[in-house]
């Protein structure tokens, strides 16, 4: 994954990252444990997502999850 992909968050705080679009244009993404990403498209009026950056996407959605299972997992025992 690209490093600009990654997130950038803990758990503690909510899992946030950012994702650039095909024409350069940079996203926040939230993600808050319900397989889902969150993305503030309210500075635009359009977004270009090509595969690759869906796939990116998708990889997020999933690291995030991974992350809130693990530190959840943590405080349960």
């Amino acid at each position: 994954m690209s490093d600009i992909y990654d997130i950038t968050t803990n758990v503690n705080d909510g899992l946030k990252a950012k994702f650039i679009d095909e024409e350069g244009d940079s996203y926040k993404v939230d993600f808050n444990y319900d397989n889902c990403a969150t993305i503030d498209v309210s500075d635009y009026k359009y977004m270009v997502i090509s595969i690759s950056t869906l796939y990116e996407l998708a990889d997020l959605v999933k690291d995030a999850e991974k992350r809130y299972e693990e530190e959840f997992k943590k405080e349960k025992l």
